[in-house]
């Protein structure tokens, strides 16, 4: 049977926890536990998570070491093969476990799914990605890119084997994930669904924002050494163009032989206006 943990890292999320996991115990999959990693909250976060009597929620309280440390102390102490990481912001539907072992079972040889999701703000909802398509991706690089495929928190599962072996890098609080998925899209199969799991509340995200130095965000860190596919490369390159607007002060000390980058900067350019026209086409 089909066992998932769910890991919530918690830092001072007293206005959402309560919801976050309300829609977890909601799901119409039973088999789960949910790992609540609170690290170092100084606000009523704690007493919250108290608050429910749910024998599957176990609670544990570390110093503060940001996200990507609390989502590795999760993993270390998840019970279950699979594990499913959701932000204490955030919300999981009703189906969402319910969809993942669909998956699981229909794909065995599959050890990392991503979901599409809702995207809400201000109060408005709309889908991710209306390119989703159900089915194995050939090149996460390029689906990455298109924005056919971004398995954020909550809208991914990963065998906990996977997830011991890419740990997340303690050092970044901002774009860790994008950091561990460049990673894992090098040597781990994907498998796409079309069905969206959860809903990412956007107007409540912190980590989102730009961090004081760019060497907590994995935009400071762009390794565009060694063998990598073009497609990495041209992902690397957006990151690095968003970087330029984020970090404007930092970037040309971190990045100073960018302006030789000729063909890959050419590259991404044209990848980029293929973006565009293509989004204007499927409208």
């Amino acid at each position: 049977m089909t066992g998932f943990s769910i890991i919530i890292p918690l830092y001072n999320k007293e206005k959402t926890i309560r919801s976050t996991i309300e829609s977890v115990l909601l799901q119409d999959y039973p088999h789960f536990e949910v790992v609540v990693v609170d690290d170092g909250s100084t606000d009523s976060s704690a007493a919250i998570v108290h608050s429910f009597s749910d024998s599957r929620i176990h609670y544990f309280k570390k110093e503060n070491g940001g996200p990507s440390s609390a989502r590795n102390y999760g993993v270390q102490h998840a019970d279950n093969p699979w594990i499913l990481f959701l932000d204490a912001d955030d919300k999981l539907l009703r189906n969402a476990l319910t969809t993942f072992c669909q998956a699981i079972s229909q794909h065995s040889d599959y050890r990392f799914f991503s979901a599409n999701f809702y995207i809400n703000s201000d109060n408005r909802s709309c889908l991710f990605s209306s390119n989703y398509k159900t089915g194995a991706i050939r090149n996460p690089f390029k689906a990455w890119f298109f924005r056919q495929l971004m398995p954020r928190a909550g809208a991914s599962i990963i065998n906990k084997e996977i997830a011991i072996s890419y740990p997340y890098q303690e050092f970044l609080y901002r774009s860790e994930d994008s950091e561990i998925l460049f990673r894992i899209f090098r040597s781990i199969p994907v498998f796409r669904l079309v069905t969206p799991v959860m809903e990412y509340h956007l107007e409540h995200s912190v980590e989102s924002k730009t961090r004081s130095s760019i060497n907590k965000d994995f935009q400071g860190h762009l390794d565009f050494s060694g063998p990598k596919s073009l497609w990495e490369r041209i992902c690397l390159y957006e990151l690095y163009v968003e970087a330029k607007n984020n970090y404007p002060d930092e970037v040309g000390n971190v990045y100073p032989d960018m302006g030789k980058r000729v063909f890959l900067k050419f590259s991404y350019h044209c990848a980029f206006l293929y973006r565009v026209f293509y989004r204007k086409l499927q409208r």
